[in-house]
């Protein structure tokens, strides 16, 4: 069974919606879209933030994997996310969208 690379954007109801990208089984991403119930496992989870450089003056973005930067280098693992909280999910090109903002 293969794998496509999403991001899924969630809202746990507190009018913030929180964008993350990874690997979803096929199988997952259909039963996603047949029916949106119980929980999706999100493998090599990463996001992507903007934000504007002022020197710059310009909008920029930073990825970042969880597992690997900052605050989130001590996680390891998939990331579990509810089916029912997903207010949207993508295809995107996950080699090219890592080596962007990841250096992957």
């Amino acid at each position: 069974m293969s794998d496509i690379w999403v991001e899924v954007e969630t809202n746990k109801g507190t009018n913030n919606v929180n964008s993350y990208r990874g690997k979803l089984s096929k199988k997952n991403f259909e039963a996603i879209l047949a029916q949106r119930s119980g929980w999706i496992c999100l493998q090599e989870t990463y996001w992507v933030a903007e934000y504007h450089d002022h020197g710059e003056n310009r909008m920029m973005a930073q990825g970042t994997l969880l597992g690997r930067d900052g605050i989130f280098a001590h996680f390891h693992g998939d990331t579990y996310l509810r089916a029912e909280h997903i207010v949207s999910i993508s295809p995107v090109d996950g080699e090219e969208d890592r080596r962007q903002f990841l250096g992957t």
